[in-house]
This record gives structure tokens, sequence and C-alpha cells, in this order.
């Protein structure tokens, strides 16, 4: 607001281009009072946000999934190299390494 007219109860606006228009008081007095709920309610939103890690924090979380996915990707590998008995049917032993798998994948994503 750059400029009151008390006798007209009118409020003179500039926008960023230089133009000029003129509002009545009330209608700006309740812009203000919609901007100052809308600018609470953000305040509120970004109080109620969770609080962001730390770098620190954030490193050795970095750190513990490198390290899980180095196991899981041990423990694949052991599987891999798994060899077959004569007696246990191709399909059978197919079926075992693959739920050997499907179970390191799962526990490593917990």
């Amino acid at each position: 607001m750059t400029a009151a007219n008390d006798s007209k109860k009118t409020v003179v606006l500039q926008s960023s281009n230089g133009e000029e228009f003129e509002i009545e008081g009330a209608v700006a007095m309740e812009s203000q009072t919609i901007l100052n709920g809308v600018i609470e309610e953000i305040i509120n939103l970004h109080r109620s946000l969770l609080p962001r890690p730390s770098i620190v924090e954030v490193e050795a979380a970095m750190k513990v999934v490198k390290s899980i996915e180095k196991k899981e990707l041990a423990k694949m590998e052991s599987i891999s190299k798994q060899r077959k008995c004569i007696e246990i049917p191709e399909e059978l032993f197919f079926v075992l390494q693959e739920m050997q798998k499907n179970l390191v994948y799962f526990q490593s994503k917990e």
C-alpha cells in the first residue's frame, strides 16, 4: 500500500510495473486478513513437519544402506552358487533358490 485517502476511505495500490489502482479500505483490510490467515496456516504446517535429519544422520543412514546392500549381494551370490543334489528335481531346486532369494530380498528391505 503506497498511499491512503482517508476522506474516501480508499487505498491506492501500486503494482510492480508502476500501475496504480484504487480499492476500498475495507477490501484492503479484508485482503490483509486473508493474507495473514494464509501465512499463519503455512507456519502451522511447517511446524507440524518432522524435523530434518542432520548431515551426520544422513551419512550414517547411507552407510547402513550400503552395508545391507553388500550383505544382500553376498547372500544372493551364495544362493546362486549352491549345487543341486542328484536326488532333488531341477524344478524343486529352482523353487528353493527363488524362495531363498526372495527371503533375502524382503529381509534386506525391512
